[in-house]
């Protein structure tokens, strides 16, 4: 069939992905792989997590609410003066 190579290829280009997404992408799961190792050994606070990592705490926290969304992190408790939670890895 003639026509099916050019609808192959039009399918091909609608499914390209943006350098800048991809590099966002990498970034995502490089931080993520950094968190999933913090919380490898026990709970930990958003504070520790960055202080251990080296990492910002508002980049700490994006994106542990959004491993949260998805079920790789849970709440714990809460501190001993109750200002922030423990975060552990999700129980599949």
């Amino acid at each position: 069939m003639p026509g099916s190579k050019k609808t192959v290829d039009e399918m091909k280009k609608k499914r390209e992905v943006s350098p800048q997404l991809r590099e966002s992408l990498k970034e995502y799961n490089r931080i993520r792989k950094i968190i999933i190792s913090e919380l490898g050994s026990e709970p930990k606070t958003i504070p520790e997590i960055a202080r251990s990592s080296g990492l910002e705490e508002n980049t700490v926290t994006y994106h542990l609410m959004t491993m949260m969304k998805y079920g790789e992190i849970e709440e714990d408790r809460m501190d001993d003066m109750d200002e922030y939670y423990y975060y552990r890895l999700g129980s599949d």
